[in-house]
């Protein structure tokens, strides 16, 4: 029809096959425009990456080499898309290639931020990768980066996970020096190592410590200490926890009462099972019309 398609109209199409996730064929008429002599939006190939990297399964395209064909049609990536690029590899399992995108920005002249190292942390220790992971960590903090809650929490669970506890313990030290406080989760993740590692006494001391802060335990970290108390046989101490979370009105999965019902039945303390049924069904009864009135 010798009609020149203008670079709006390609702009358009471009957006309409990226939004219905046919992004192999938006980056194809992307090549085509700039054979047609204009020049690759920088908007638009942002755009293709963003949606590739949420098309990513529908295409079941490799999200690095897409990059790279976007680059030969002349795209420089800005930190937002670097930063899409390393969460969907991390999200992927991807760790490792997320960490040589990190490499990639710095190489461009442009300075992660503490999201994407965080981004990078995770990864690399859901891959059990800790030999990178401690590297990543010192890195940020020699380009002057200040790690924000995630990174401490993503730092102490990378100790806990290597058997470092005392590390994770010291940086619980650092973290209120440097003006970042716990929270619950952070104590949480060196609780559960401590009870793993049957340090119960430890484990005494860092409920203590939470407790002189104002950190209290909720349901779920309840859970998690009454087992850890119950799998390194101190009963009585999984017996103490249950009742004071019913003191404080907390709900807990039944599995809890029974796991200690049974436990004390197996220690040939029946007559305790029935004494610790009777106190605690009533604190439950108790519990249960408070919650309802």
């Amino acid at each position: 029809m010798n009609i020149r398609i203008e670079e709006s109209t390609y702009g358009i199409l471009i957006r309409a096959l990226c939004k219905i996730g046919s992004v192999s064929q938006a980056l194809e008429l992307s090549k085509y425009m700039v054979e047609e002599g204009f020049s690759a939006d920088q908007k638009i190939c942002s755009l293709m990456l963003a949606a590739m990297c949420n098309h990513m399964d529908d295409n079941n395209g490799e999200v690095l080499g897409f990059l790279e064909d976007l680059k030969l049609l002349g795209f420089e990536p800005r930190m937002v898309d670097y930063f899409n690029l390393i969460r969907v590899l991390v999200n992927k399992g991807k760790g490792v290639d997320a960490l040589g995108v990190l490499k990639q920005m710095k190489l461009n002249g442009l300075t992660p931020d503490i999201m994407c190292y965080n981004l990078i942390l995770s990864g690399l220790i859901f891959e059990r990768d800790f030999s990178r992971a401690d590297k990543v960590f010192d890195e940020l903090l020699l380009l002057g980066l200040i790690p924000d809650i995630h990174t401490y929490n993503l730092y102490i669970n990378c100790s806990c996970m290597q058997n470092k506890i005392d590390d994770g313990i010291k940086m619980l030290g650092s973290m209120e020096e440097l003006g970042c406080a716990p929270r619950l989760s952070t104590y949480v993740t060196i609780l559960k190592a401590l009870c793993e590692a049957g340090e119960l006494d430890r484990v005494r001391e860092v409920m203590n410590r939470m407790r002189k802060k104002g950190v209290n335990l909720d349901s779920e970290s309840y859970e998690i200490m009454i087992h850890g108390f119950i799998n390194n046989c101190d009963i009585y101490e999984a017996c103490s926890l249950l009742n004071e979370t019913l003191d404080d009105d907390y709900f807990l999965h039944p599995t809890s009462l029974d796991r200690i019902i049974c436990r004390l039945c197996k220690m040939g303390l029946s007559f305790d099972a029935i004494a610790f049924v009777n106190e605690v069904g009533f604190k439950a009864y108790r519990s249960c019309n408070t919650r309802h009135q």
